[in-house]
């Protein structure tokens, strides 16, 4: 008895471990069917997003359509029209549709049987076998999502005819449109030919009229110069006996500034600052100077309506620092504004005469 029971303890022993280890092993198949399990849902949800749940309902076209009556010389107030878009699916060309959402799903995704909504319990068939397809299964999912895929698959072969189908009448299209221009062009030329001969006419016709014109002009012109010489010829009478008094003037003023007029006594001109520079132009060497209303009454008068006679006066830097500038004639006064204008004398000129110099003899 002793000896059964050693050899029965040790088959258990030997029962224990194999269970041991096959218990490991299916723990091992369990992890690899769980992960499995895990990265097929997962792709499947995914799968679902790139799947749309619905198709478009089909919308009646309303392009215009293409004038397939032959070009003619006439005017059609009810030309042919193209058929095309009649068998042409727009709604094809919608896109973002809804796709569709298994993360809302999973239970079912994760349902390989069929259960009572009410006891939840697992439902069996005539047989006695475990359904598993149904409302609410793996099954019932999947077969919903290779549905729409089958459908989506069927709509883009659709829409790969009907590329097919656009391609060929836009060929079509641009033959046709390419063999119209050829004739358009030939047409335009022919037009342009003719545009450029009428236009030749009518310049031949213009310069005939210009000519006729011109004649008539230069015919009027010649009788309105007549008139006109003669008006000049009065008019020039009249400039001469006026220039002679603008030359014995221009004579008298140039007599003066070269030295030929009679200048101011030294004796009759007391000396003294005698005013300032206002403006100065290097370039042409004059300079305007704003001259004391004594000095005036010396070189005019006590009533500033004597001939004036040229003077020469010194021009200095003002400051302590400032040194001799230059020597100016003065040749012109402006007796309301107290202004005089004189020539630089560049034989005598120091350094540049500037505003603000002061005037002195």
């Amino acid at each position: 008895m002793g000896k059964f029971l050693k050899v029965l303890a040790f088959i258990f022993l030997v029962l224990s471990v194999l269970a041991l280890v096959l218990g490991t092993m299916l723990f091992g198949r369990r992890e690899l069917l769980k992960g499995r399990t895990q990265k097929l849902e997962t792709a499947v949800i995914q799968l679902g997003s790139l799947i749309e749940s619905q198709a478009v309902e089909p919308q009646p076209n309303t392009f215009p359509a293409k004038d397939a009556s032959e070009c003619a010389a006439e005017a059609l107030d009810s030309p042919e029209k193209s058929e095309f878009w009649k068998t042409y699916a727009a709604h094809l060309e919608q896109q973002n549709q809804a796709t569709i959402n298994l993360g809302d799903r999973k239970a079912e995704l994760a349902s390989y049987y069929l259960r009572d909504p009410v006891t939840l319990k697992v439902m069996r068939d005539e047989s006695g076998f475990k359904v598993v397809k149904g409302k609410g299964t793996m099954q019932d999912l999947l077969d919903e999502v290779q549905t729409k895929a089958e459908e989506q698959l069927k709509r883009l072969n659709e829409t790969r005819q009907q590329l097919k189908t656009l391609r060929e009448e836009l060929v079509k299209t641009i033959e046709e449109l390419n063999t119209r221009k050829g004739a358009l062009r030939t047409t335009l030329k022919g037009k342009a030919d003719v545009e450029k001969k009428n236009g030749e006419l009518e310049e031949t016709v213009k310069q005939k009229e210009q000519q006729v014109a011109e004649v008539t002009d230069q015919k009027r012109q010649a009788e309105e110069q007549l008139a006109v010489q003669k008006q000049n010829v009065a008019r020039l009478e009249e400039e001469i006996a006026d220039n002679k008094e603008q030359i014995a003037s221009l004579k008298k003023t140039l007599a003066a500034r070269t030295g030929e007029g009679t200048l101011v006594s030294p004796l009759k001109v007391g000396p003294g600052v005698k005013g300032k520079v206002m403006a100065a132009n290097e370039q042409w060497g004059f300079a305007i100077l704003d001259m004391d209303e004594a000095f005036l009454k010396e070189l005019l008068g006590d009533d500033l309506t004597g001939d004036l006679r040229i003077i020469e006066l010194n021009v200095k830097r003002p400051g302590p620092d400032g040194g001799f500038v230059t020597k100016v004639r003065l040749y012109q006064v402006k007796r309301d504004q107290k202004l005089g204008i004189a020539d630089v004398l560049a034989d005598w000129q120091q350094q540049p005469i500037q505003a603000g110099d002061v005037v002195y003899y």
